[in-house]
């Protein structure tokens, strides 16, 4: 069954566990920090953002774009090859590639969202 509830919290369960395991792989010091750092501080800025928005305009919208999608699935990707890169010691790509993508992409949406969030709040307030 699908509810307003679950639409926020699930998105927000599947960040949780997204930052907890780059957390976790950086202390474990199989990812650098500043990825950790890039990743949560993009979702901190988004989730700063969404408060701002529910509190002037009272309503909240969480709908991913495409870019955001592309943004988890990278990670999620990166996450799994660094398992997989110590579990057997082979590289399937070089071990550079998978974090210059994973800031590549935080940072474009991270940028992408606030846009959407300034537009929307310029589009509600002259409204």
């Amino acid at each position: 069954e699908k509810t307003e509830l679950g639409r926020i919290l699930d998105p927000l369960a599947d960040k949780l566990l997204l930052i907890s395991t780059f957390i976790t792989l950086a202390f474990l010091e199989m990812l650098p920090l500043w990825l950790v750092i890039l990743v949560i501080s993009r979702d901190l800025i988004l989730i700063l953002g969404s408060v701002v928005r529910y509190l002037t305009i009272g309503n909240l919208i969480v709908s991913p774009t495409l870019l955001g999608k592309a943004t988890t699935v990278i990670q999620l990707f990166t996450v799994v090859e660094t398992l997989i890169r110590d579990i057997s010691g082979r590289f399937f790509i070089p071990g550079f590639v998978s974090p210059l993508l994973v800031a590549l992409f935080t940072v474009s949406s991270g940028l992408h969202y606030i846009w959407i969030g300034a537009k929307s709040l310029n589009t509600e307030s002259t409204s």
